[in-house]
């Protein structure tokens, strides 16, 4: 006999492993293998994050794809059309003097109640002298940090007009306002002022910025004619460099609206030419690549048309800066192409900066500046009034990234049944956009009955929350006599991931993936269930909404606590400028299917409003949809 204790541990893992194997589990996955998700998501993030870059074929066929950028790329930005270029009303609210150099700090006028500031380095004489718009990009303390601050002082002693607006980051995605919204416009603006300035040669303007001033740059060298020479620095990569297809994202002034399907950070600033640019990348950040695999396509164009010698690129071995010698390269080649001297001295001369209280102490906003509240209340005066617009629908679908949309054939698997509250379960997939399938639960009526009316049920927190805590709401429609499919929709329970700002970019929004994801949930459902209807709990009231703008097969759409409306403040789903269109009210109005909205605020009139307790909102739902 031979009793190990080794054998003993075997034995009880046998009879845990069994008693495991038996016991009833309360499971809602479906995905039992987590790489399966993980490679869908990451095959979905690279076909929408693949790189774009810029074809030259022609003269003509690039001067066509310009203009169009520039007007798709503006789009974007929330910026077609333009806001009205209000009077600048300028205002000096400091100066310091020093011996080669003054400092002024500044305001202009950008929106009627608005002023963006900066800090103006302007070389001793009576010029007219070149002037070099300098964003600053994400530099502790702004354009305060000694970086910025040497860079705008080594210009102004060498004979040139520099000035660093200062960046915000203001964020309104339904009115169709982002970071670069603001930047760009009050950059734009900036050149306004510099144009208004006795010192300052309009007709030789620069543009320079690191990181995140070299995307501002990059915005600037696409849109604005009156730039003559630019610098991005350590900037200038394909955007799926600075997206990731797990969480991690950066900042949210990266991330316009729609940009990603219409064009990349090369094909942009590719638009500059024939005009100057020298490019510098680092081997210690996103733009390692750049001489290998962005600078070609940029190059390419500049040789199309005949200009081969006006762009540059200066690769650095180490990390993500603006430091001297790249300052160095930068005067040189302002000088080369803004004062038509290459043998001017580019050396930088010592600078000797100001700490940011010392800045700070220079003046406030003029009186009657709103900031932030008036910029976003400016672009919310901007939309329009319209009861009903004959083109809704497709605006819906645009906004929510349906277009060309890539289903694979419609294929149902099952991965099991179990008991749920004594109904029959089935745990299922189901084919949605082409990398996707999409995790479900199939409830039954009693016995298997395929010709019962059909409700798709989605959730905030997926199907678990959905038998978790609303288990009730379930039974009752299930007791009622309809199939009940719930299914984990992108990007919720099994499909979970937070991708809102790079959905932003690609322009398809999570609401637009999950409508999606409703849509190929009622080819499920039908043909046998005849009538197919949807619920959407908590936030996906909205997006359940917007599934029957994608499908108009679905007979009824109930939301059981809606919310808010986009103009009174609801901020999710993110549908970036929605209401340049419509409101959720619209959008109601325009669908054909029955409606149950509990509980929305915001807008009178709202079609098929009910206004019930929660308490009540089982019976009152579930006795409602079509066919209970």
């Amino acid at each position: 006999m031979n009793d190990s204790p080794s054998k003993g541990v075997h034995s009880y893992m046998r009879i845990f492993l069994a008693v495991l194997i038996l016991t009833p589990q309360d499971d809602t996955r479906v995905l039992r293998d987590s790489r399966t998700k993980d490679r869908m998501l990451t095959a979905y993030w690279g076909r929408l994050s693949s790189a774009r870059p810029p074809r030259f074929e022609s003269r003509e066929k690039w001067e066509a794809r310009r203009q169009e950028l520039r007007q798709q790329v503006r789009r974007c930005l929330g910026l077609d059309p333009l806001p009205e270029r209000v009077p600048l009303r300028p205002v000096v609210s400091g100066r310091k003097e020093y011996d080669d150099y003054r400092l002024e700090r500044v305001w202009f006028r950008t929106l009627p109640e608005v002023w963006a500031s900066g800090w103006l380095y302007l070389p001793k004489g009576t010029g007219p002298f070149p002037g070099v718009l300098n964003p600053h990009g994400h530099w502790e303390n702004g354009a305060r940090h000694p970086v910025v601050q040497t860079r705008c002082i080594a210009l102004a002693k060498k004979g040139y007009v520099a000035l660093a607006v200062d960046s915000v980051h203001v964020t309104h995605w339904s009115v169709g306002l982002c970071s670069l919204t603001m930047m760009t416009w009050n950059n734009m603006r900036a050149l306004d002022y510099l144009e208004s300035r006795p010192e300052v040669d309009a007709r030789r303007i620069g543009c320079t910025g690191a990181s995140g001033g070299g995307q501002q740059t990059m915005y600037l060298m696409l849109l604005e004619d009156r730039i003559q020479a630019a610098v991005p620095v350590v900037m200038i990569s394909y955007f799926q460099r600075i997206l990731s297809p797990r969480e991690d994202t950066h900042c949210i002034c990266n991330f316009v609206p729609g940009l990603l399907a219409v064009t990349d950070e090369p094909e942009m600033t590719a638009a500059f030419a024939p005009k100057p640019a020298l490019y510098i990348s680092v081997t210690g950040d996103w733009t390692r690549n750049f001489p290998q695999e962005e600078f070609p396509a940029i190059q390419k164009i500049y040789a199309g048309l005949g200009h081969s010698d006006r762009v540059e690129n200066r690769h650095y071995s180490g990390g993500h800066d603006y430091n001297r010698t790249m300052r160095e390269q930068m005067m040189a080649w302002f000088h080369r192409w803004l004062k038509n001297d290459p043998d001017a001295d580019p050396i930088e001369p010592e600078i000797r900066t100001e700490p940011p209280e010392a800045l700070d102490a220079l003046g406030a906003p003029p009186k009657g500046h709103r900031g932030v509240g008036g910029m976003v209340q400016y672009f919310k005066s901007r939309i329009p009034s319209r009861e009903s617009d004959p083109n809704l629908r497709d605006q819906v679908l645009e906004i929510l990234g349906e277009k060309d949309v890539q289903d694979a054939k419609l294929k149902i698997v099952s991965a099991g049944t179990a008991k749920w509250r004594g109904f029959e379960m089935e745990r299922i997939t189901y084919t949605s956009e082409k990398e996707f399938v999409i995790p479900a639960l199939l409830l039954h009526p009693g016995a298997k009955d395929e010709k019962a009316p059909g409700v798709i049920v989605i959730s905030p927190g997926g199907k678990h929350e959905v038998l978790a805590k609303r288990g009730d709401l379930a039974e009752a429609m299930l007791r009622n006599g309809m199939r009940v499919l719930i299914p984990d929709v992108r990007l919720r329970g099994e499909l979970g991931r937070r991708w809102d700002l790079n959905c932003v970019l690609w322009g398809r929004p999570e609401a637009g993936m999950a409508a999606h994801d409703v849509k190929r949930a009622v080819d499920v459902l039908r043909p046998a269930s005849k009538k197919v209807s949807v619920v959407g709990l908590g936030e996906m009231g909205a997006t359940a909404l917007l599934a029957a703008v994608v499908d108009p097969r679905i007979a009824a759409v109930a939301a059981d606590d809606f919310g808010s409306t986009y103009r009174a403040g609801r901020e999710r789903p993110i549908l970036p400028h929605l209401l340049r269109f419509a409101d959720l009210p619209e959008i109601a109005r325009l669908l054909r299917c029955a409606l149950w909205i509990n509980r929305p605020t915001g807008a009178e009139g709202f079609p098929g409003a009910v206004d019930l307790p929660q308490s009540e909102v089982t019976k009152e739902l579930s006795a409602w949809l079509p066919g209970s």
